[in-house]
């Protein structure tokens, strides 16, 4: 976890970002979520190893500006 506060003249920016890892199953869940004076940002993803050779991970986000759903295997 962190946390900021930036100020420049007039103008200041606060904001902090929180990431947790948790082991689940043979992979592992992930959550972050970041915040600033004009946005949060969500996203949690799952990832996993099918054998020696294949892994995978699934996830997704959310913010002011949209959502996002995203997939990889090699």
């Amino acid at each position: 976890m962190t946390a900021y506060n930036n100020q420049s003249g007039t103008t200041s920016d606060r904001g902090g970002y929180l990431s947790l890892s948790l082991p689940l199953g043979d992979g592992s869940f992930n959550h972050s979520t970041s915040m600033n004076s004009t946005n949060t940002t969500h996203n949690a993803s799952y990832s996993s190893r099918v054998n020696d050779k294949t892994n995978y991970q699934i996830g997704a986000g959310s913010s002011r500006t949209g959502q996002s759903v995203n997939g990889f295997q090699p």
